[in-house]
């Protein structure tokens, strides 16, 4: 499946890790136009208790009128898959740092997780901070721990300084660490297939994940740490054979892998191009936008008891009026979510709704309650219609086409 569907939802409680960056151990330098400023990381469990972990994203924010990235490198235990990937975004560029165990369950650990660096270069003169725009560890049900952050402030001169480039010394602990269960991915448009007609609908239509089997366990990682250095760009490894690196939603589908997101339908394979289920689909958009979660959560809909893995997702959606049923019993869970409804549940949350006539040729096939959607999220740049000047919006969506359309969504927030 697209998703984890562990039951279990994200409980947050006070800072169970601490994102550390400094710069040779310090919070505040001061370097030359021209040099280059070594950023450490460190990831380190608060109070030292065991935990599971299956993957941790850290997204460290700098300012590109300030500086120039130049590249990473990692001293991590074996068994991790990881990578670095250099993000543009409205406020800067974004390093983005992510890894995922090898194994398939999050296995028990204690103390620090990971240590690394990455070099950037200075190019102006001024003050500029660097700083955790975002981080979280994920467990294997996709749930989060919660954690704080700590910041870099720079002050940029004219003239070199002549100053060592800071070495992180820090060495992880030992022990094997779990990694990420799979599940199916979205597909975001022109470009992955969809699958046949279907989902028709109306207004109340939403589209949901559905659940994947279990990944196998994959070998159990050594303790030994390992220092590799990681290309300026690009996610560094292929994880899933049938997600290539040239493949069109390659980076959309590992950015939000790394995220946390969604995961693979085992632990080689994405599926890209199967379809991706209302249910399935709905836990997607509940994750990228943080909704309150209820485990204990209930709905008024036959098809979607207490208990199952999708109902707290589903319900969480319903409450925020982005999702509704196809009647007032029955939400059809295991129904695949067509291209309009993945439009509308979307375009709802977001609030966007456009007035123009929509261009596709075949937009008289849309659906009244979809219009307004479709044409607002192709508006944006959310999605796109086929070469042909096809919209399709009765063909079911796939894992690779709504992964690619909730990515451009996440990089827009």
């Amino acid at each position: 499946m697209f998703l984890s569907l562990m039951p279990g939802t994200a409980v947050f409680a006070a800072a169970d890790f601490d994102f550390i960056l400094k710069s040779g151990g310090q919070s505040t330098v001061t370097i030359g136009v021209g040099d280059e400023i070594t950023v450490e990381f460190e990831l380190v469990k608060n109070d030292g208790a065991s935990y599971s972990m299956y993957s941790m994203q850290n997204e460290i924010l700098y300012d590109t009128e300030y500086f120039d990235y130049v590249q990473g490198s990692i001293n991590v235990e074996n068994g991790f898959k990881y990578g670095f990937r250099k993000l543009e975004s409205s406020s800067g560029a974004k390093v983005l740092i992510g890894f995922v165990d090898s194994s398939e369950n999050g296995t028990e650990r204690s103390g620090r997780t990971l240590v690394g660096s990455f070099k950037l270069k200075a190019k102006k003169t001024g003050n500029s901070s660097i700083k955790n725009d975002s981080a979280y560890v994920t467990k294997s049900d996709l749930s989060r721990y919660s954690s704080s952050y700590s910041d870099i402030d720079a002050e940029i001169v004219e003239g070199s300084i002549s100053t060592p480039t800071p070495v992180p010394s820090l060495q992880p602990t030992s022990g094997p660490t779990a990694k990420p269960k799979p599940t199916s991915k979205p597909d975001t448009n022109g470009g992955g297939g969809g699958g046949g007609g279907g989902g028709g609908g109306n207004d109340t239509n939403t589209a949901t994940p559905k659940p994947t089997a279990a990944p196998s366990a994959s070998e159990a990682p050594t303790s030994e740490p390992i220092i590799t250095p990681v290309p300026t760009s690009g996610i560094s490894v292929q994880i899933f054979d049938d997600v290539e690196t040239g493949y069109w939603a390659y980076d959309d589908i590992m950015e939000l892998y790394y995220a946390g997101i969604v995961n693979g339908d085992s632990p080689n394979t994405f599926l890209p191009e199967n379809n991706i289920t209302r249910a399935e689909f709905t836990k997607l958009v509940a994750l990228l936008f943080e909704f309150e979660v209820d485990e204990t959560a209930e709905t008024n809909f036959v098809d979607v008891p207490a208990g199952e893995w999708y109902t707290p997702y589903i319900a969480a959606a319903y409450n925020e009026g982005i999702v509704t049923g196809y009647s007032e019993t029955n939400f059809e869970p295991d129904k695949n979510v067509s291209r309009q409804e993945m439009c509308a549940i979307i375009g709802r949350k977001l609030n966007i709704v456009s007035d123009k006539e929509t261009v596709f040729t075949d937009s008289d096939e849309i659906e009244d309650y979809a219009k307004p959607y479709v044409q607002s999220m192709t508006e944006a740049g959310f999605i796109k219609g086929y070469d042909d000047n096809t919209f399709r919006p009765f063909e079911n969506a796939t894992r690779a086409e709504s992964a690619a359309v909730i990515n451009r969504v996440k990089k827009s927030k």
